[in-house]
């Protein structure tokens, strides 16, 4: 009888090691990274997100452009250079270009965002409405809202200049805010720019590695067991991230029905759908999803150039370079008057 139960154990133990040797026996190196230690990897080493980006400068020095890493059996891989990013990403993007998944993200509610969605006919779909919605032929048209938040942030500057980096996400937030949904922002108390930052908050808090980074059986567990931060994070963050989600998108449909709805990419599709008579539950579903990418992407994609501008302008020997191109990118082409958008 023993030896029955020893056998009924050994069999699946000796199969899986069999299974594993020959995974790794095929498979091809990982490329090189840091010590790592047994069973939980590199989470002890892993950098915080806010200083991230110097680690991985650092061990890209000793290990090269392209790092790995393992966390408690899942491999990360790291791209610490254009070149490295390019080679990979865009010359071999049938290969390596699509999301992996992401449980966390998709517990908080964004699994049908483009970001972290994988190739398939739902991301063909999205990325369609993105497109059609901001094609090149239709950005003039919101070209008064650029011009309108540029002369704000000039004289945000000039009032409080040492919050250059709350104005210019103020400025960011503004635009595409407008754009998306038609609200423009009047205030530094608005629900819209404090929602922005939220945003922010919450890719960074949740990109920390957890153990649902290894299977997501670990969603079960008790908040209360170690290393389970994640169980009472997602619990409270959940409920924001909806709101902030489908809030704009209930403040439209509202304004469209009392005849207030001002020009913008959500107002635009949903009175086409309206007219063709596709209003379905679903569709207004992808255009939410396309809606809040854009603005929860495309704020920090707006922002951090001129953030990044700015401070060259503060440096001497930049200085003069940046002058000049805004010189000659400005001759020749009208400028806008601060008159009518003083805050």
């Amino acid at each position: 009888m023993d030896l029955a139960i020893l056998t009924v154990i050994a069999l699946p133990c000796l199969f899986l090691l069999v299974h594993v040797a020959q995974r790794r026996w095929h498979r091809l190196p990982y490329p090189p990274g840091p010590a790592a230690d047994p069973l939980i990897g590199h989470i002890r080493v892993m950098p915080r997100t806010n200083d991230a980006a110097e680690v991985f400068h650092g061990w890209a020095q000793s290990f090269g452009d392209v790092i790995s890493l393992n966390i408690f059996g899942k491999r990360i891989v790291v791209l610490c250079s254009e070149e490295a990013a390019s080679d990979l990403l865009e010359k071999r993007s049938l290969k390596y270009a699509s999301r992996p998944s992401f449980l966390m993200y998709e517990r908080l509610g964004w699994k049908d965002l483009l970001a972290f969605m994988p190739y398939g006919a739902y991301f063909r779909k999205q990325r369609k409405m993105g497109q059609i919605a901001f094609e090149k032929e239709k950005v003039p048209a919101f070209r008064y809202i650029e011009e309108q938040e540029a002369c704000v942030l000039l004289y945000n500057f000039l009032d409080k200049p040492k919050d250059m980096d709350r104005h210019v996400h103020r400025y960011a937030t503004a635009i595409i805010m407008e754009l998306t949904y038609g609200h423009r922002i009047l205030s530094e108390d608005d629900d819209y720019l404090v929602a922005a930052e939220q945003i922010v908050e919450v890719l960074r808090d949740s990109a920390r590695p957890s153990l649902l980074d290894v299977s997501p059986l670990f969603e079960n567990l008790p908040a209360w067991f170690p290393g389970a931060w994640f169980v009472k994070y997602i619990k409270e963050t959940k409920p924001k991230v909806e709101e902030c989600m489908q809030k704009p998108i209930y403040d439209v449909k509202r304004q469209l029905a009392a005849g207030t709805a001002k020009p913008s990419y959500v107002a635009q599709q949903l009175e086409e759908l309206s007219r063709d008579g596709q209003l379905t539950a679903q569709n207004r579903y992808d255009v939410s999803m396309v809606a809040y990418q854009t603005f929860a992407g495309g704020t920090e994609t707006l922002k951090l150039p001129y953030c990044h501008y700015v401070r060259r302008m503060h440096a001497p020997e930049p200085r003069g370079t940046a002058q000049r191109s805004r010189r000659n990118s400005q001759s020749g082409r009208k400028r806008p008057s601060a008159r009518l958008y003083r805050p």
